[in-house]
């Protein structure tokens, strides 16, 4: 406790007029002045400049763990689509996992079919971003030829370079518990992938 600080416990505690005969100590502030050495030419930093890099190499994300999808055709289903003047079309539901660790942004899925007639609009769809762990279940459309056995290709890719296929051999009618569980998963969009 400074002198300061017990001289106004006495004053508070004594009052004003039963204190005025106590000596009163003299109050000095302490003032501490540091002075910082001057420094004459001092040494200067230089950095050195790096050669720009004209041609930098890209990796090849599809390889690394930083982008690896899974693409999985769970299933096919034919139907005809007058609305857009196609006859025979099928429906192909595939699934996209994101089982890397960076998230993808651009990943444009596209189906085609071996006996693909006119394209369909329903035939590609496009994921802004899909984040690690998380999966996205698609219906693509693709205008195929009247009762053949059609092998359809799911394509996955993104600016970044990531290039993911799958195919599948006369891929058949669903039955309907399959078809309304990947319709739920459809209606769910982007969820995390279950384990």
């Amino acid at each position: 406790m400074t002198r300061y600080h017990l001289a106004l416990f006495f004053f508070i505690a004594c009052g004003l007029a039963a204190c005025s005969s106590l000596p009163r100590l003299p109050v000095t502030p302490a003032i501490t002045i540091r002075a910082f050495p001057e420094v004459e030419d001092s040494p200067t930093l230089i950095i050195p400049s790096f050669p720009q890099i004209e041609d930098t190499p890209t990796p090849t994300p599809a390889e690394s763990t930083a982008f690896k999808f899974n693409v999985l055709i769970l299933g096919c289903n034919t139907g005809v689509d007058i609305s857009h003047g196609l006859g025979e079309v099928t429906n192909i539901y595939a699934l996209i996992q994101n089982a890397g660790t960076t998230e993808a942004s651009d990943v444009r899925v596209v189906a085609s079919a071996n006996d693909e007639g006119q394209s369909h609009p329903d035939k590609s769809q496009t994921v802004q971003h899909l984040p690690p762990g998380y999966e996205v279940t698609f219906k693509l459309t693709v205008d195929t030829q009247f009762r053949q056995g059609t092998t359809v290709t799911v394509d996955v890719t993104n600016p970044a370079g990531l290039q993911v296929s799958a195919s599948k051999d006369d891929c058949r009618q669903l039955d309907r518990s399959s078809l309304s569980t990947i319709e739920l998963a459809i209606q769910q969009g982007i969820r995390r992938i279950a384990k």
